[in-house]
């Protein structure tokens, strides 16, 4: 692995040997910077020493440095592939010693393979003449920050919406004749809607890994039908254009006839939201506290801001105080309500864990926001009880007064429905990371999973003789080496392949159809994956799959469930020849 003398140190110090070798032509993307030091060093040198990369004249990103028990071997991985070119890294001790040394990269695009013999020994190595271009997709966009802040403006315009509609049906029945009040419903219907429709949109995008523009063709939506999160999302939007509609004139909620359909639509848009979260201890109880916890929310929530908005805009009559007197009681058993479901929540899903995970911490601060927001509500029901007991109409001096608790409270619930948002994109210490589920389009699929962790994906279309594509994808290591994939026909006289394949950390590899992997054998055909991580080599993953002549061999069943990568990955188109 080591040899030759890598650099001279201008004092003290020096490099005895490093990897990749002085004067090397690499031509393969190296994955760290090694180094053997002649004299021993510690581990705080090691940590305060500088050391830079740089390939044709670029900067590339290292990681930092590790000292080996050895006490001489330092190790620096490289954060992204250098580009071809001279390659000269520099690097300084403490005491003074510094030093350089160069190697250069040609890495080459195209895709070695290998001929089999009839026990799958490798007696001839075949590279391919052709140069294939290799084609990476362009990351996506990072849609968290706008999906997050979505998703709070959604909270809020749809409990403007449905809270709004269930306080003028549970405490004031007037409201649906009033005409700040269907003002402020109707616009909040049309917020509710462009909102969950932008959701909708920017969500699709994330999840097909696609622009937004494009995202705005309704067929790519069906694609957030592949997960609950995304079912539930795609029929909140349908919900919410309905329920905007009944609400352009709001007396129909309280109207007899339409108040059943009505709250039926509001009972549906609601269980939607049980199914934000994934996973967890008890996960159907989850679901249905979840449930409950939401419709306690949003209800809250309603009375508070079409308190705030509407009630307290102006002076006004006896049914204005006789509206905040039933909510003040009301509001009492929605906190209690909302308090109980959270406490359960946080128990399924954090346990004890609130100190050692993001997670929890952010709920802790969340906690704290909502005890604030309970002291100013019962500051506010105390005036109201009190001071509005026995007086027959709203004076603008009370309006005044009430209306800067208000505004304190609508701002703790703003803060407070941000930080539900933003722990919605988080992963409670309970909940296990889940795969997103699709649609395979292949007909093979094989999820091969080592006791080391090394896990891999393969999957081939169409299955039969001739030229098939494959799809190879590593969810771990983090880092892998010498990544190769064998090829074994149970045919003694057919041929096989050795790919090389051209990642070195999790992300995907396409060998096109048009690219020649062409099987030419029917039947059973062995698959061998081996890598290599800077601890040493990993244990060979290994699984068997048909290969169908349409007669007498048929492939698998095409359109399996696998489980595919939650976060976005890269794929590499690669060639191959046989």
């Amino acid at each position: 692995m080591f040899a030759g003398h890598a650099t001279a140190a201008t004092t003290g110090n020096s490099v005895a040997s490093s990897n990749p070798i002085a004067n090397e032509v690499v031509a393969v993307a190296p994955t760290q910077i090694q180094m053997v030091f002649q004299n021993a060093v510690t581990a705080d040198d090691v940590a305060r020493m500088g050391l830079s990369l740089a390939c044709d004249k670029a900067l590339v990103s290292l990681g930092p440095a590790q000292l080996a028990t050895d006490g001489v071997s330092v190790t620096a991985p490289l954060t992204q592939i250098p580009p071809n070119g001279k390659c000269n890294v520099s690097w300084a001790l403490p005491d003074g010693s510094k030093g350089t040394f160069s190697f250069r990269t040609e890495i080459a695009a195209a895709v070695t393979t290998t001929t089999l013999g009839p026990n799958g020994e490798v007696p001839t190595t075949v590279v391919a003449v052709t140069t294939p271009t290799d084609e990476v997709t362009t990351p996506p966009a990072r849609l968290g920050g706008p999906i997050g802040l979505l998703r709070l403006v959604g909270y809020l315009l749809i409990s403007a919406l449905v809270g709004g509609l269930l306080f003028m049906l549970l405490v004031w029945p007037e409201g649906s004749h009033n005409t700040t009040a269907i003002r402020y419903i109707r616009l909040s219907g049309i917020g509710a809607v462009l909102t969950q429709l932008s959701l909708v949109v920017f969500t699709t995008a994330q999840v097909t890994n696609t622009g937004i523009v494009s995202s705005l063709n309704p067929t790519d939506w069906f694609e957030l039908l592949n997960t609950a999160q995304g079912r539930a999302l795609f029929i909140r939007f349908l919900i919410v254009i309905v329920i905007a509609v009944l609400a352009l004139n709001p007396e129909r909620v309280i109207d007899p006839e339409f108040q059943v359909p009505s709250l039926i639509f509001i009972a549906i848009l609601i269980m939607t939201y049980g199914f934000d979260r994934a996973g967890g201890r008890l996960y159907i109880v989850g679901v249905i506290i979840a449930i409950v916890h939401m419709a306690l929310v949003i209800a809250w929530t309603g009375g508070v801001l079409i308190i705030s908005r509407v009630i307290l805009s102006k002076s006004g009559d006896e049914d204005l105080l006789d509206a905040l007197r039933s909510w003040s009681r009301l509001a009492t058993t929605l906190t209690v309500g909302i308090i109980s479901t959270g406490l359960i929540q946080v128990s399924r899903l954090d346990g004890w864990s609130l100190i050692n995970s993001g997670h929890g911490r952010l709920l802790l601060l969340k906690i704290i926001a909502v005890i604030f927001l309970i002291f100013v509500e019962l500051a506010l029901r105390k005036f109201i009880m009190q001071r509005l007991s026995k007086v027959t109409a709203l004076s603008m001096r009370a309006i005044l007064t009430m209306r800067k608790a208000a505004t304190i409270q609508m701002s703790a619930t703003v803060v407070i429905l941000a930080m539900s948002s933003w722990l919605i994109s988080m992963r409670p210490p309970n909940v296990v990371p889940q795969h997103a589920q699709k649609q395979s389009a292949y007909a093979i699929n094989r999820d091969l999973i080592g006791d080391d962790g090394f896990h891999v994906t393969l999957s081939i279309t169409p299955g039969d003789v001739g030229n098939n594509q494959a799809l190879i994808e590593l969810f771990a290591p983090k880092r892998i080496q010498n990544f190769t994939i064998k090829f074994i026909p149970s045919n003694p006289v057919a041929n096989g392949y050795v790919l090389y394949v051209p990642i070195t950390r999790p992300g995907g590899a396409l060998i096109g159809a048009d690219l020649g992997l062409n099987l030419k054998s029917p039947g059973e055909w062995k698959v061998e994956l081996t890598g290599a991580t800077t601890t040493g080599e990993l244990t060979p993953l290994t699984t068997t799959f048909i290969i169908a002549d349409g007669i007498t061999v048929t492939t698998e069943p095409t359109g399996q469930t696998t489980d595919g990568p939650t976060s976005s990955t890269t794929t590499t188109t690669v060639a191959a020849t046989g």
